[in-house]
């Protein structure tokens, strides 16, 4: 049986590889915060074209096209620009900046196969998808969502492995470590419930599945990632002293069969396999 990487990209991929532009006669540089990682695992797609490795679908190339000026504004408008001709100008430069993204993100679009899925199978699979989302609402509700209920949560965890002989002092100790890791796993879930319900995450990885399964069907294994920068649904989220949180990418992972990770993440394992 052939074996086959497929990395889907997400929408905020495709823009942050996009949003790069000097404009020389101001001064002025427009960088999206994620456009290294993501231009890098473009580049990676562009280096093995023959083996069509980067897809994406119809929902996330529309979409695309319809965030990417309100990307380039947030960021033109985070620069807080003081120059008074600058400001004057702000919507013409900002129109030339979309314009130099627009091109590029037409060009990634030609490193990608835009895959098709059967609409009966994303609906299907969307049920799926909801199953998910309401079984991540309950475990943050039920573990996460207040500070007695993450209490209750390293306690529950302290008295499941604590032993008889264990003195007062170093079940504290335990109850301690178990509630940082708690307060750690919270901040995906937390995130992914800042947007709940997402009907536009949930029908990219409604498709995702789909064409999973569909390429399955052809006799092929695929090991299926998802490259994207929200880290509340397809990407974990990685805390500076090296913690992750990653319910909602494991229930995915867990679910789907489908690895979802940031891009430098993503690019990582399509060097390896």
């Amino acid at each position: 049986m052939t074996k086959l990487i497929k990395v889907l990209i997400d929408t905020n991929v495709l823009v942050a590889a996009s949003i790069q532009a000097n404009i020389s006669e101001i001064n002025l540089t427009v960088k999206h915060p994620h456009y290294d990682e993501s231009r890098k695992l473009f580049s990676v797609f562009q280096k093995n074209v023959a083996k069509q490795l980067g897809i994406t679908t119809k929902t996330v190339r529309g979409e695309s096209f319809k965030v990417i000026t309100r990307a380039v504004n947030s960021i033109i408008n985070d620069k807080k620009i003081n120059d008074p001709k600058v400001k004057q100008d702000s919507f013409k430069i900002g129109s030339k900046i979309v314009n130099l993204c627009d091109k590029k993100m037409k060009l990634l679009l030609n490193s990608l196969v835009i895959e098709q899925a059967n609409e009966n199978e994303v609906k299907i699979k969307y049920q799926k998808v909801k199953e998910m989302a309401e079984y991540i609402k309950t475990q943050y509700e039920g573990k996460y969502i207040n500070k007695m209920n993450r209490n209750i949560e390293a306690k529950r965890r302290t008295e499941r492995i604590s032993n008889t002989k264990w003195n007062e002092a170093l079940k504290e100790q335990v109850y301690w470590a178990h509630r940082k890791q708690v307060e750690q796993e919270k901040l995906q879930p937390k995130r992914f419930m800042s947007k709940y319900p997402n009907e536009q995450d949930s029908r990219i990885l409604s498709e995702a599945i789909a064409i999973k399964e569909k390429l399955e069907k052809q006799d092929v294994k695929i090991n299926f990632y998802i490259a994207s920068c929200d880290m509340g649904f397809f990407a974990p989220l990685r805390l500076r002293n090296g913690g992750i949180s990653n319910m909602v990418t494991n229930e995915i992972r867990n679910r789907f069969n489908i690895v979802c990770d940031l891009p430098r993440e993503i690019e990582k394992k399509c060097f390896i396999e």
